[in-house]
């Protein structure tokens, strides 16, 4: 099963994936988003306020941020090290385990010490093991899937991204007496994902001697691209900041927004962002076909990118004003359609102007993916500030600062210039 490819810095993969290889990376994708996204709408705010019930959005904004920066660091320092990875099991398959291994001990942290620091540390550590995983996932794009398969592969990991917070909320739903379990299941789909993905997968091999000694300067350009070099790659990084931006304001308070703002006790709240959870993974996954399926027929990115960001901006715009359980259903919809539709197109745009994709795939992703962790840290740290104008809990401030970001990220995609 643990067969190999054996080869330093190949071109890119000639021969296409086959179903089975693509079944598996998706499923393990799903898995991970699971991890990664269940715990920020559902789960981790529950488990907050049901601690500290009187500093839950304060504690809530510091958990999310401190972990939100060992993301950021932690994904291309992990692609760095994957990239450098000599191991004769390949240089993907060791962190793929190591990441499943990492999760299981944070989320169990967060699940049996009902303490806030206790939950810092074990988001934070659930933080890095996911972000690992992020990091050789998307990697494995440029290293597996051929060119002309990556628009369509792309799609269905935009699907699974998608997807998965309604499979994690069902879950969580499912287990909401249970707090153990609420966080673990998805835990075991990451891990079982991952697992199933190393069994499956050709690996990349690289000898030890192809590898120079790890310096501290490697360390330092983990975390760096030449930005006015690969100007493409810039804008793209760019505007897929802000569309998370944007991303984390509404996944972090929607949960406080349902009980807060439209007046709803914990099981209603757990009932509504299961139901919206449902709307954006259906929405986002309509999103993402229909966008692949113009981008195919039009040959045009760019302004289906513009149309996703707007489109997503308009649900943010009738949130704002949103004083109805219909409505924020509603906007959800539109939430979930742009979504579905831009990250289906941005991953498949990244994968065209990445820098030294043959070398360093997978540093040059986490630095990508960068853009995903990074405003996990900023939006908690300005939420407070946009919920406390006039008088507190100020969620039209809030959504409507999401959507203008959303408006910027679409814009600059107008700025590449190698894809159309």
């Amino acid at each position: 099963m643990l067969d190999d490819t054996t080869a330093n810095r190949p071109p890119a993969p000639a021969k296409k994936a086959g179903a089975g290889f693509i079944a598996a990376y998706s499923f393990a994708y799903l898995g991970v988003w699971m991890a990664a996204l269940t715990p920020i709408i559902v789960t981790l705010p529950m488990r907050v306020r049901q601690i500290d019930p009187q500093n839950y959005v304060a504690d809530l904004s510091g958990i999310l941020a401190a972990g939100a920066l060992l993301a950021m660091l932690a994904n291309p320092f992990f692609g760095r090290l994957s990239d450098r990875t000599t191991s004769r099991f390949g240089m993907r398959r060791p962190w793929l385990l190591v990441g499943a291994g990492a999760g299981f001990i944070g989320f169990g942290i967060i699940a049996f010490v009902p303490t806030i620091p206790a939950i810092a540390l074990g988001w934070c550590l659930a933080q890095i093991s996911v972000n690992i995983l992020l990091a050789i996932t998307t990697a494995l794009l440029p290293d597996q899937i051929p060119a002309e398969q990556r628009g369509r592969v792309s799609g269905y990991l935009s699907m699974c991204m998608t997807v998965a917070p309604t499979v994690g909320a069902f879950l969580a739903k499912r287990f909401v007496e249970t707090p153990a379990l609420m966080f673990f299941a998805p835990a075991i789909v990451m891990a079982l994902g991952a697992v199933i993905l190393a069994l499956v997968m050709k690996d990349r091999h690289q000898s030890p001697g192809s590898v120079p000694p790890y310096s501290v300067n490697d360390f330092f350009r983990s975390f760096w691209v030449d930005w006015l070099k690969h100007t493409d790659f810039s804008w793209i990084w760019l505007s897929r900041f802000l569309r998370f931006f944007s991303l984390a304001l509404l996944m972090s308070y929607q949960a406080y927004f349902v009980s807060d703002h439209l007046g709803m006790n914990r099981e209603q709240t757990s009932a509504i962002i299961v139901m919206s959870t449902i709307i954006n993974a259906v929405m986002g996954v309509i999103g993402a076909n229909a966008a692949g399926m113009l981008s195919d027929f039009f040959k045009r990115r760019k302004t289906l990118l513009t149309l996703a960001s707007l489109t997503y901006a308009t649900g943010l715009v009738t949130l704002a004003f949103a004083n109805s359980e219909l409505l924020f259903y509603i906007a959800i919809g539109f939430t979930g359609i742009g979504h579905g539709a831009f990250i289906a197109l941005d991953f498949a745009v990244v994968s065209e102007v990445l820098p030294d994709a043959e070398t360093s795939s997978a540093k040059n992703l986490g630095v990508f993916n960068m853009a995903n962790a990074l405003p996990q840290s900023i939006a908690p740290a300005l939420a407070p500030m946009l919920l406390g104008l006039s008088g507190g809990n100020n969620y039209t401030a809030l959504f409507l600062a999401a959507g203008m970001t959303s408006v910027v990220a679409g814009f600059l995609v107008q700025l590449i210039k190698k894809v159309r």
